[in-house]
């Protein structure tokens, strides 16, 4: 993905009621300690070569990223939905630890940068 794209779309999560909202924070931090085990099951997806699952699993991903304000996130996601869906043979865990950590890692610097800057 050569496009620059918002880490964290702060205007969607003003929309949601914002961080002074204790159950949004709550449910953003919840999608971010659970981005681990979505990996590990799109790797372990990718070597099975279960490629239907693995579009799946993508497709619930990227909902979870646009709905929970990362829009970058949800769009590696999105990358990884349509290869599943177009060129199965061409997914390797390499490839999609290589494209998800630092997706993961920005959103949660991201979302932690957000969380401790004052109002």
């Amino acid at each position: 993905m050569n496009v620059l794209m918002e880490i964290l779309d702060k205007s969607h999560i003003e929309s949601l009621g914002g961080l002074e909202c204790p159950e949004l924070v709550e449910i953003i931090e919840d999608f971010l300690s659970d981005l681990e085990t979505n990996l590990s099951e799109l790797c372990r997806l990718a070597n099975e070569g279960n490629h239907n699952e693995l579009r799946e699993s993508a497709h619930r991903l990227k909902g979870g990223a646009s709905m929970s304000g990362f829009p970058a996130l949800a769009q590696v996601a999105a990358n990884l939905e349509r290869l599943a869906q177009s060129k199965p043979a061409q997914i390797s865990e390499q490839e999609i630890t290589g494209h998800f950590r630092p997706a993961i890692l920005e959103a949660r610097m991201a979302f932690k940068e957000e969380v401790n800057s004052p109002t």
